[in-house]
């Protein structure tokens, strides 16, 4: 009896965990991605969710309050977006949360531009393959994701479109939270090596 009520315990945990963490029941990612890949996406989305939540704090330690919040400050001055993505998130842990694998199934290296002893390396949103079969998932975001593809990146009309549909997600759901994710670590600062 003992064993039974610890397991539904360790059970309940487990999936108060998950369902906090956003994972939905309905996971179109595996659709598109490997279990490895998903498990990378779901700790680099994890990473980017602690972010805000560092950021953006509020009374009830809401998760979609932090993101509301987020939101709105990039509403406040969109001329400065650009920058206050940037100042927000260490884009160089990328890298950290996902293999060379699971990173090209999302983005793809651009330029690598030197400043002084700097090497910075573009990266921009892959315009083709599984990230942007997985986006044609969402109808909503239909002229986002064709921007994508004709622009080969995230162009000033894609990020305006998102600007405007980014409400809309679920804030709640990995996937929706991973396409966020993906948009604003595409703009904020690349990562960036010491030249040897």
């Amino acid at each position: 009896m003992k064993m039974k009520f610890m397991f539904s315990i360790i059970l309940l945990c487990i999936y108060s965990y998950g369902t906090e963490q956003g994972i939905s029941k309905d996971n179109t990612l595996k659709n598109y991605f490997s279990k490895t890949e998903i498990r990378e996406f779901t700790n680099l989305v994890n990473y980017f969710d602690q972010t805000i939540k560092s950021n953006y704090p509020n009374d009830t330690n809401s998760l979609a309050e932090s993101y509301n919040l987020f939101f709105k400050d990039l509403n406040t001055n969109k001329v400065d977006i650009y920058e206050r993505v940037l100042f927000k998130f260490d884009q160089k842990k990328i890298l950290k949360y996902l293999k060379k694998d699971s990173f090209d199934k999302i983005w793809r290296v651009g330029n690598a531009v030197n400043y002084d002893d700097y090497q910075i390396t573009e990266i921009a949103v892959r315009h083709d393959g599984c990230y942007m079969s997985f986006l044609k998932q969402y109808p909503l975001l239909t002229d986002y994701r064709e921007s994508i593809e004709i622009a080969g990146d995230i162009s000033p009309e894609s990020f305006m479109l998102f600007f405007e549909l980014q409400t809309k997600l679920n804030l709640n759901n990995l996937e929706d939270r991973l396409i966020i994710t993906v948009h604003y670590l595409s703009l904020s600062n690349p990562p960036i090596k010491r030249n040897e």
